[in-house]
């Protein structure tokens, strides 16, 4: 159950911030599945059971569940999956990367009660599959309240913000008690969880689908570097860059002519990352559109 003060407040919230999604014309075409509607008051989308909810906020996220996603639809291909993204870009890259594969994709609720009861009706999962640190406390009592199972996948808790998550509990009660499984990347983060009132014997470490072999084949695009030395930085964060290439440059006297490739975990950085390289002194480059020579490739 989600305690009274996070009720009050994600009303408070919902009722301030709605006059700005309004004016945002990229939000106005999600604006409905953001409250939970969806056409005909039936489920959405026609499917049987088992019916799974896949939730990502963004497009690397959406990316960093394709592993999961494409072995589930292989292993049951009778099953309803659906993806559900908080941003454009990874609700795009849904559309783009897993037509065929999932038979809906959508914008999660806004969390608060009556949205995230709606779209629950409304999909009507089976299980609810959280991606990354997505701890919704609606979401998952709304899930919870229809029988769903809930699992966390590739579960992260950064270190820096467990600050943030301790707050959450105080004001919504023990969020990832919530939870029936939580798989999380590393010892580290598992500990985190169990420190946030995860009960032990619900908590693996099962390491990271962006790293770990899924059963992804030759058919699925790969870009290709050139031969050479590379230093590479994945699924990044913006306090992660500066000592990524700070190490570049340690890299750099070293062997001259290694080159540094970094995949930062939201695409739509890549421009912020690109500058703070330029701003170093080194040419760039954009993966998809040739590396050349280019000292980082982003």
């Amino acid at each position: 159950m989600v305690r009274l003060t996070y009720v009050v407040l994600s009303y408070v919230v919902f009722v301030l911030g709605l006059p700005l999604c309004l004016l945002r014309r990229r939000w106005r075409p999600g604006l409905a599945r953001r409250m939970g509607c969806y056409p005909g008051g039936g489920r959405w989308p026609e499917g049987g059971p088992p019916r799974i909810w896949f939730h990502g906020a963004s497009g690397g996220d959406v990316q960093s569940l394709q592993p999961v996603i494409r072995r589930v639809r292989a292993a049951l291909p009778e099953a309803t999956l659906v993806v559900s993204t908080i941003t454009d870009a990874g609700h795009r890259v849904a559309q783009e990367e897993l037509s065929g594969i999932v038979d809906g994709v959508t914008f999660a609720p806004f969390d608060v009660s009556f949205a995230t009861r709606r779209a629950v009706r409304a999909i009507a999962p089976d299980v609810l599959v959280l991606e990354y640190a997505e701890l919704w406390p609606q979401l998952l009592a709304s899930a919870a309240e229809a029988g769903a199972a809930r699992v966390l996948v590739n579960g992260r808790l950064h270190p820096d913000r467990m600050w943030r998550y301790a707050w959450l509990n105080r004001l919504a009660g023990a969020t990832v008690e919530r939870l029936d499984r939580l798989l999380m990347r590393t010892p580290a983060d598992a500990d985190r969880a169990r420190r946030l009132g995860a009960p032990a014997a619900r908590v693996e470490v099962a390491g990271s689908t962006e790293i770990d072999d899924l059963g992804c084949t030759a058919a699925d695009p790969v870009p290709i570097v050139p031969d050479g030395r590379w230093l590479v930085a994945g699924s990044t964060h913006v306090e992660d860059e500066a000592p990524v290439m700070h190490a570049f440059r340690a890299v750099r006297d070293i062997d001259p002519s290694s080159r540094l490739l970094v995949a930062p975990r939201y695409p739509q950085r890549a421009q912020e990352v690109s500058a703070a390289a330029r701003d170093r002194g080194w040419t760039t480059a954009r993966l998809e559109e040739g590396v050349g020579s280019a000292d980082v490739v982003v």
